[in-house]
């Protein structure tokens, strides 16, 4: 599985830029988001958004690859049986890709 490092790593690559220069774009510092690459910290929420501006990914992949859910849906308020009753069905989506 990528992890959230390696998807934003590949991203950057793909767009020959350095980590000075994206860090530059994200207002980061370069040891920072060095870090985020190696997995060793963890953003903020706001961070991933940023991130996903500038290497033109999705946010919602982000958070998938962070192991979190989109700011969004932490704030339903939805019961347990509804929480997971939708788990499940996008666990039986997501079965079978990239194995």
């Amino acid at each position: 599985m990528v992890t959230f490092g390696q998807a934003i790593a590949k991203a950057r690559h793909q767009k020959g830029w350095t980590l000075d220069a994206l860090a530059g774009y994200v207002d980061l510092s370069k040891q920072f988001l060095s870090d985020l690459e190696h997995d060793r910290r963890s953003p903020s929420d706001a961070t991933v958004y940023r991130l996903a501006l500038a290497l033109e990914l999705h946010d919602d992949v982000l958070h998938f690859r962070l192991g979190s859910l989109p700011p969004d849906l932490r704030q339903v308020d939805a019961d347990d049986q509804a929480i997971q009753s939708a788990l499940s069905k996008l666990r039986e989506r997501l079965r079978g890709y990239g194995s």
